[in-house]
């Protein structure tokens, strides 16, 4: 259960970090950040997302199959 809460906390702080980067780029007059953002740190954080959400998919499934096997 600990490998479970992990994952979602560190998925709720990508969120949150992704909203704040989105909201900066919203109100910066400077397109060099917002390009700069829209190119390298967005694609980085939703790879990051997915690859979390892989994991907790794989470790659903994994503690699915052993209660499954319990019965």
């Amino acid at each position: 259960m600990r490998s479970i809460t992990k994952i979602v906390s560190k998925m709720a702080l990508l969120v949150i970090v992704f909203i704040l980067v989105a909201l900066a780029c919203y109100f910066s007059k400077s397109m060099i950040l917002t390009v700069l953002v829209g190119s390298i740190v967005s694609p980085i954080l939703t790879v990051r997302f997915y690859f979390l959400l892989f994991d907790l998919e794989r470790i659903l499934k994994r503690r699915k199959s052993d209660v499954d096997s319990d019965d």
